[in-house]
């Protein structure tokens, strides 16, 4: 059976460029892909393009680029990124700009056609009243203060940019598993419906999209992971079949076990049921996931539906100004003074007439991450950083609260630590998801190919090759997953009866999705599985976050992996663009989760 290894690059927007060095050298791959876009990426490079119309694109793809095309042209290794961002043409420009330095012929493919921002208003004549995802309010005066609008593109403009020779594909706002599907689609020709193994794809892109989160980082087994300052990103060797199996490059650090896999498996993707994207429609419960060897884990049985009619698309929109400030008090009573230097700043700001739409407080050190769900602390602190977020509509008030901060060091409670700065009032900026019909988008997507021309430039090598065992890097240390020592968790025992906590039972990952927090819970064995199913119910878990969530709850069982998934609505301060707080994706919420204690008979 056909097959094509694939190669992970990047999971964000300022990832290691490292690891991508030894997917390129060790991982015998033939693409690399890069997903480099979120929700608050977006906000931050929209926030760019206003201060420079140039930019708008992630700038770490130069570093990246320099650093890998002479490796990948002499391999013949093509590259795929959504790099670009707001700006893909510009990206494309830059990335062209190193090719020609480096001497270097390449052809560079960018894919438009996912910023709407200036066919809003075209749209809206049309009817379109751009309602919210997720409470179905129509736009209405928020329109006047969209900063960006980007539609999530599918795969099959990557397929298409490879099938026109493209050697690096460079993209805007496409979803996080087409960099992974486009090169599998180019490479086997699956069909628009052949909906199972396009699911299966999706799956691929899925696992592999968050780089190390998958193998070892991230992970709520961390101490088995082996040598995680040199992690090897995730390598899928795929199948014409749409199985595959997962690896990383050989003598790399991190581990691929079932466990790592099942953590990032669920990661993000709310209903398991119907994991929604432009390509095709997952149910994630009949995906299998098998252990079949030392850093290698098969994935199948993925089943899919039919494509939607719509796909997303994210506004961002001005939502006013944060301010923040920060100081530190140690020993002795150091809560108890972060604790009365917030009271001093807030009686100053009233004084000043600052009355902020919201006001965020946290004692870095207790319960920054927490806020009412962390344990009051055992024994004295030895020092605390008290931090004061707000949120106005005018920057000039949050101006107002950074410079009460300098005060407390000579007219504060005693054994103030100075901070050197305080930062600048920052725009904050709301998301807002809607559904727009196919018909109106794709007929805008565009694939441009341009062709660095270099003088006296070497022949184009034939695709990649095997690197030499030679050039391999020396073995890393044992670790999960190697021969001599089972996966974590593999005989954790589990306790059945008394007050447990869930951390007990299972293990877990957390991710956002705008102001929701994703949770996963994965049970260490089929005795904790069904004490999960019947006593970690939706009900008990808003309970539970009461104190920090202001939305619902909802619950999914996923018993393939034998996991709750829980999608705890109103968690995240707004979204992330928009949150005071320092958890603002929620990654801590599955370890606050797991605290949870069960009272079993």
């Amino acid at each position: 059976m056909r097959s094509v290894r694939i190669g992970a690059g990047q999971g964000f927007y300022g990832d290691s460029l490292l690891p991508v060095l030894d997917v390129a050298r060790y991982g015998n791959v033939k693409y690399i892909a890069f997903d480099t876009l979120a929700e608050l990426t977006l906000a931050i490079l929209q926030k760019g393009r206003k201060k420079d119309p140039d930019a708008g694109y992630t700038r770490d793809v130069v570093p990246m680029m320099r650093n890998l095309l002479p490796i990948c042209y002499e391999r013949g290794i093509k590259l795929i990124t959504n790099a670009g961002g707001m700006n893909p043409p510009g990206a494309a420009r830059a990335v062209a700009q190193v090719a020609r330095e480096l001497g270097i012929p390449i052809r560079i493919a960018t894919v438009t056609g996912d910023n709407i921002v200036d066919r809003l208003d075209e749209l809206a004549e049309k009817g379109y009243r751009f309602e919210n995802k997720e409470t179905g309010e129509a736009l209405g005066d928020i329109r006047e203060r969209v900063l960006f609008a980007s539609v999530y593109l599918g795969a099959r403009p990557i397929a298409e940019a490879l099938a026109r020779g493209a050697d690096v594909v460079i993209t805007g706002r496409t979803t996080d598993t087409a960099q992974f599907l486009g090169p599998v689609l180019h490479e086997f020709g699956w069909a628009p419906d052949d909906w199972d193994r396009l699911a299966q794809g999706i799956v691929l892109g899925h696992l592999m999209e968050c780089s190390g989160q998958v193998t070892g980082g991230n992970f709520t087994g961390w101490r088995e992971v082996p040598d995680l300052w040199r992690i090897g990103f995730p390598v899928a060797e795929v199948y014409e079949d749409g199985s595959f199996i997962l690896t990383k490059p050989e003598g790399t650090g991190g581990a691929v076990t079932e466990a790592t896999v099942k953590e990032q498996f669920l990661y993000e993707i709310h209903d398991p049921r119907e994991y929604i994207t432009p390509d095709v429609i997952c149910d994630l419960t009949t995906t299998r996931i098998e252990q079949v060897g030392p850093d290698r884990v098969r994935v199948w049985g993925t089943r899919g539906r039919p494509a939607p009619h719509t796909l997303k698309a994210l506004l961002g929109y001005s939502d006013g100004w944060a301010g923040e400030g920060y100081v530190s008090f140690s020993w002795p009573d150091a809560l108890d003074k972060a604790r009365a230097a917030e009271e001093i700043v807030r009686r100053r700001l009233e004084m000043q007439g600052v009355r902020p739409e919201e006001i965020h407080v946290e004692y870095i050190g207790y319960n920054s991450l927490w806020g009412a769900l962390a344990p009051e602390p055992q024994g004295e602190l030895n020092e605390v950083r008290l931090r004061i977020a707000i949120r106005c509509r005018d920057r000039e008030d949050c101006e107002k609260l950074s410079r009460e901060f300098p005060p407390l060091y000579l007219s504060g409670p005693m054994n103030a630590a100075a901070i050197h700065g305080t930062p600048a009032p920052r725009e904050l900026m709301g998301l807002w998801s809607t559904l727009i019909p196919r018909e109106e988008i794709e007929p805008y997507i565009r694939i441009d190919v341009t062709e660095v021309q270099v003088e006296g430039a070497p022949p184009r090598p034939a695709p990649a090759a095997a690197a030499p065992a030679a050039d391999r890097p020396p073995a890393g240390r044992p670790g999960a997953g190697a021969p001599d020592r089972p996966p974590w968790p593999a005989g954790k025992p589990v306790p059945t009866k008394g007050r447990v906590r869930l951390i007990d039972l299972a293990h877990g990952r957390a991710g956002d999705k705008g102001d929701a927090s994703d949770i996963s819970l994965f049970a260490y064995n089929e005795e904790a599985w069904q004490i999960l199913r019947e006593h970690v119910t939706a009900e008990r878990v808003a309970e539970y976050f009461r104190p920090i969530a202001t939305g619902p709850v909802e619950r999914y069982e996923v018993p393939n992996v034998r996991a709750l998934k829980f999608i705890v609505h109103g968690a995240l301060g707004g979204g992330a663009p928009r949150s005071l707080r320092s958890d603002n994706l929620g990654k801590t919420m599955a370890a606050a989760l797991l605290r949870m204690e069960l009272d079993l008979p």
